[in-house]
């Protein structure tokens, strides 16, 4: 038994089934909606449940109200239409700003039946011009109750949006953590044209030696020169240096450092400081 979805948003698959439309009734909408015209046959999304700033609504699969919430996020990569196999088992869920009615975030729900763990967030999708407080997105990622799935990392596309882990059963909210990364190379002339292996060597981000130097153009090339140190030093440590390929030229440090975010959990265990970071509380749940 699935034991997400304690507060019961995944029901009344039915309701928000695809229209069935045949042929003409298909090109006739299809010339309409190029037109502009308005499609008054569909309903605008359900409200779910308001939060502070934003509504968690849900809408019927194959929707042109769907479609034009993707476009409107800037997403034209994701297809609104694929869902009529997998109607009973799927639900579109959207976190629509209230008072400027955009659509904030898209979260396709789909239980897959050839898996055990149930009904998991598959690839959401993310406005390109609009965020919500991290608080406030914790709190409608908390309330739908539906894990992320991690078969194409939609774990951590969260982390890298708003800073929320699903960790024990639970999404949190937790302290970004960064890195600094340096690239060494190695270039074979031997070839043409020419081939490069390439390492990519982490450093931990000094809070107190940001990399742009606090906008001071003289302290950001030292700080830069301070992070190139320490990758040359866990460079050399990692022995890389020594295996050499035939053809290869001698490994270079290449490029400027440059600071990335860590949004997996194991990277992020090791980076932690000696007082681990502490989840900020969540919301009551029900049980």
């Amino acid at each position: 038994m699935n034991s997400y979805d304690r507060n019961g948003h995944l029901n009344r698959f039915d309701e928000f089934a695809p229209v069935k439309r045949s042929i003409d009734d298909i090109v006739e909408e299809a010339i309409a909606y190029k037109n502009g015209k308005p499609y008054p046959e569909e309903p605008e999304p359900e409200l779910i449940k308001s939060f502070a700033t934003a509504d968690l609504v849900r809408y019927r699969l194959n929707s042109r109200r769907l479609a034009d919430a993707y476009k409107a996020m800037g997403d034209p990569h994701t297809d609104p239409y694929d869902d009529t196999s997998a109607s009973w088992r799927m639900a579109r869920f959207g976190i629509v700003d209230r008072e400027r009615k955009e659509p904030i975030a898209i979260l396709r729900v789909l239980n897959n039946p050839n898996r055990e763990r149930g009904f998991e967030i598959a690839l959401p999708s993310f406005s390109k011009t609009r965020k919500l407080e991290p608080e406030e997105f914790l709190e409608i990622l908390q309330e739908l109750d539906v894990p992320p799935s991690r078969r194409n990392g939609e774990d951590h596309d969260f982390v890298r949006h708003y800073d929320i882990w699903h960790e024990d059963g639970e999404w949190v909210l937790k302290e970004p953590r960064h890195l600094v990364v340096y690239n060494f190379h190695s270039t074979c002339f031997s070839v043409h044209p020419a081939i490069t292996d390439t390492v990519d060597v982490y450093v931990p981000l000094d809070p107190d030696k940001p990399l742009d130097g606090n906008g001071d153009e003289n302290a950001a090339y030292w700080t830069k020169e301070h992070y190139r140190n320490l990758a040359h030093a866990k460079f050399w440590d990692m022995g890389v240096h020594t295996r050499g390929r035939p053809g290869f030229s001698s490994w270079v440090g290449y490029g400027d450092p440059k600071v990335v975010k860590v949004t997996g959990a194991s990277l992020y265990q090791e980076c932690e400081p000696v007082a681990a970071a502490q989840a900020k509380p969540g919301i009551e749940r029900k049980p």
